[in-house]
């Protein structure tokens, strides 16, 4: 009587409900996989946001950096912190005004730029040098060498790479690109060629490094982010974008510093003190070089070394906007690691529902050929159906992962040639 009832229960209670609860969950799979698709691609284009973050989000350190000018702390004049800024000076002091009589113009330049920062110098076992200026290249390079060795410099003759034009900022970019651990010191040092007099308003000297290893003994090191390289038609979106990726924390920008035409200084300024920007940054801390160090071609470099200024001050982030050559590059720099962008988990090509869907229907299947088997043996189940069920549960398990795989490969593939064909639309190759 109880195995009649339990059967009367097993094929009109349990069977149907089983089968009905596992066939409910295919078909909310069936609605399911038709949103799938946009689901998915709103994670890829996600990702390839978060991709874009942590590209531009590398850096390199910056060590260390020295500049000469006509005006002894000029970079502090500028921020308001030691005396007044000057304004607009129109002409180029010659180093021989400043220097001392018995001194080398070149020498006075060293002592100004290399010898602040020998110790670190000494710390690197190799230093590439970037030398970059108009002088002679032998006499500057024999200058250069003499000097090091009278102040045992970390300077070799077969490190230095000698440059007559002042490269342009998105070199930085290269820099971080390298998967070779490197120690760069740039040396900028322009004269004037009309009357072969030095002058003092672009000597610069900067120190980078990505040697992890060696970096652990500096306490304060600075963090130069990748540079965007724009132009002025597309400044205000290329910024706009450059902001989103957070290289430094909005609210903690701190200072800028710009040597830019009219037009795109109003669009620079327009997109740092827009209230929607989020970026708290005072607009008397706006510094334009060309009001306070005259006209020059670039500044790019020597803004660089004022905002490191800024930083080992307490200012916190900045950001440079200068131009060179039609080209406008933009960088940030701050004492603080950029946040690295936390990603979502990838979606399922199948949800939970259909897993358990899954079971139910196989746990059916299970007990019906139990039933079956000893219905024909009389015998209690055996381990052939055991056996039997395990490996349809196998069967339809590797069906559903490689029908799974198979989804987000084509899914990928398509994504993938949708965004290479919508990028090929705005390329301004086209």
């Amino acid at each position: 009587m109880v195995s009649q009832l339990n059967m009367i229960l097993f094929f009109f209670a349990i069977v149907p409900m089983f089968f009905s609860l596992s066939i409910m969950g295919f078909v909310y799979s069936f609605y399911f996989f038709n949103k799938f698709e946009a689901v998915f691609f709103n994670y890829c284009i996600k990702t390839m946001h978060l991709n874009w973050k942590a590209w531009c989000r590398k850096s390199i350190y910056l060590i260390d950096s020295t500049y000469v000018t006509d005006i002894d702390n000029v970079a502090s004049k500028i921020m308001g912190v030691d005396g007044q800024a000057p304004m607009n000076p129109e002409k180029a002091v010659p180093i021989s005004a400043i220097r001392a009589i018995d001194s080398s113009a070149l020498y006075f330049l060293f002592d100004k730029i290399l010898l602040p920062m020998k110790a670190k110098l000494k710390f690197f076992p190799s230093i590439t040098i970037l030398l970059n200026t108009n002088q002679e290249q032998e006499k500057i390079i024999d200058a250069l060498i003499n000097y090091s060795q009278l102040h045992d410099l970390n300077i070799k003759r077969y490190d230095i790479i000698f440059s007559n034009e002042i490269p342009t900022p998105d070199i930085i970019n290269s820099w971080i690109d390298d998967k070779v651990i490197q120690n760069i010191l740039l040396i900028n040092m322009l004269f004037d060629i009309n009357t072969q007099l030095p002058v003092t308003e672009y000597c610069c000297a900067i120190l980078f490094s990505d040697d992890t290893q060696k970096l652990k003994y500096f306490n304060l090191k600075l963090k130069l982010f990748r540079v965007l390289n724009t132009n002025l038609p597309n400044l205000s979106d290329d910024l706009d974008y450059f902001l989103a990726a957070e290289q430094v924390e909005k609210k903690q920008l701190n200072q800028g510093w710009t040597n830019l035409s009219a037009s795109a200084l109003s669009i620079f300024k327009s997109a740092l003190l827009d209230s929607d920007s989020k970026v708290k940054l005072n607009p008397n801390k706006i510094y334009e070089l060309d009001h306070h160090l005259g006209k020059l071609d670039d500044h790019g470099w020597l803004a660089l070394a004022f905002a490191a200024e800024g930083v080992t001050q307490g200012q916190k982030g900045q950001i440079i906007a200068t131009k060179s050559d039609g080209a406008i590059h933009i960088m940030q720099l701050s004492d603080k690691e950029a946040r690295f962008p936390e990603r979502d988990k990838r979606p399922s090509g199948y949800p939970v529902i259909t897993w358990l869907s899954l079971v139910l229907f196989l746990s059916l299947l299970f007990f019906l050929l139990g039933y079956a088997h000893k219905e024909i043996s009389d015998s209690p189940l055996s381990i052939l159906t055991v056996v039997m069920f395990l490996i349809i549960l196998l069967l339809v398990t590797s069906l559903v992962f490689t029908s799974a795989h198979l989804l987000i490969s084509e899914y990928e593939d398509e994504f993938i040639e949708m965004w290479y064909k919508e990028q090929g639309k705005i390329s301004p190759n086209d």
